[in-house]
């Protein structure tokens, strides 16, 4: 009899032993499932996050307005915007001409920059636009423009202090309509 119980006590503990061994292993697969898809969704949710924040930056867009005077090419306004979800701050706005040819024959080359007059914003809010002059008109006294290819660029900060400025220029070009006026369109080669 004792031998008997005693074989009952070893049959029970080997019972036991292999319980706990198989609940350790079911353990063990679940926290290895848990680490796998943990480690997905950080493989998944990280490049979500940065390209959420890369979309949400400040994106400052520049766009030819219609033109007020079609005789003055330059009295067209240009429209900043910002297209991002946080606002852009300390925008100065600039115009480079990079050709303009003269009523009179004359051809002006070659990169002469025309800050625009108080055209500084200090914030543009997300969605916003606002209209800029063009101060590429401050060059050009006396002979009309007949063509050229202006460029518009705008300088901002995203809004944290630490950040460095960042520019956004739009190329533009004067094409003459069927009425004889001049507007600036976009250079084709420009992205949109």
């Amino acid at each position: 009899m004792a031998t008997q119980a005693r074989a009952a006590r070893r049959r029970k503990a080997r019972a036991a032993k292999k319980n706990n061994g198989s609940e350790w292993n079911v353990r063990r697969w679940l926290q290895c499932i848990g680490k796998l898809v943990a480690a997905i969704l950080v493989i998944i949710g990280l490049p979500s996050a940065v390209g959420f924040i890369v979309d949400a930056l400040p994106n400052v867009q520049i766009e030819a307005r219609g033109n007020p005077d079609a005789s003055q090419p330059f009295s067209t306004a240009f429209l900043l915007s910002n297209t991002g979800r946080f606002p852009a701050h300390a925008i100065d706005v600039e115009c480079v001409i990079t050709e303009l040819r003269m009523s009179n024959g004359t051809l002006i080359r070659g990169n002469r920059i025309a800050a625009i007059d108080g055209m500084h914003v200090s914030k543009l809010r997300a969605g916003d636009t606002v209209p800029v002059p063009n101060a590429c008109s401050t060059v050009t006294d006396g002979p009309f423009v007949v063509g050229g290819d202006i460029l518009i660029k705008a300088q901002y900060r995203y809004p944290w202090p630490w950040t460095s400025p960042h520019t956004t220029q739009a190329r533009f070009f004067a094409q003459r309509q069927s009425d004889g006026s001049l507007i600036w369109l976009k250079h084709p080669d420009q992205p949109e």
